[in-house]
């Protein structure tokens, strides 16, 4: 749910980008939203989400001259 939560939130920022008359919100995802990985179901399946929220708010606030990003890395390390 945490990675869903933070992507919705973000929402709560539209205002302060639109009255600055730019912005850009990147949101990160993972290689587990595209493809299907062994043992990352449910992990999977809210990064697919946050991948299509970007997508979705890109096309919403293009009016605004707002950009939404999603950065998908495959491996990273601690």
């Amino acid at each position: 749910m945490w990675n869903l939560l933070t992507t919705l939130i973000c929402q709560l920022a539209h205002p302060l980008l639109k009255v600055s008359g730019n912005g850009s919100i990147v949101f990160i995802a993972s290689i587990a939203g595209m493809k299907a990985l062994p043992r990352l179901s449910s992990y999977g399946a809210t990064k697919s989400t946050v991948i299509q929220i970007s997508k979705n708010l890109a096309c919403e606030w293009a009016q605004d001259n707002i950009q939404a990003y999603t950065g998908a890395p495959v491996y990273t390390q601690y």
